[in-house]
């Protein structure tokens, strides 16, 4: 259902439209490599004052994007019947308290208002 409507999804006449697209683009970003390379023509049509000119440079990033979105490998759920290996890294963590602007609501919260 949900790749069918991304390949379906009919290219932005406005740039409320390519907003929406990146909403949706966005929440995959860190899934797809090279993603604002992809999209830097698209984003060059958000410029304040820019003349909306969707060119044949912004439909081929908008047909990769869409196109990388609805590929096989890009997410999928976890085979549970395979074995995981965890890796856990360690951090020598300690928190200190210091005096100063950053502890202020902190401070005023240890405080006791006294009428």
């Amino acid at each position: 259902m949900r790749i069918s409507f991304i390949s379906n999804w009919e290219p932005p006449t406005k740039i409320i439209e390519l907003w929406s697209f990146f909403g949706l683009a966005n929440h995959y970003r860190r899934f797809i490599k090279g993603y604002f390379k992809i999209i830097t023509s698209l984003i060059d049509l958000l410029n304040k004052g820019k003349v909306w000119d969707w060119n044949e440079q912004c439909q081929k990033a908008f047909d990769q994007v869409k196109q990388v979105m609805t590929k096989e490998p890009m997410l999928a759920l976890p085979d549970y019947t395979k074995l995981y290996e965890v890796f856990l890294i360690e951090f020598d963590f300690s928190m200190k308290y210091k005096l100063g602007k950053a502890n202020a609501v902190t401070n005023a919260l240890n405080w006791k208002f006294v009428p």
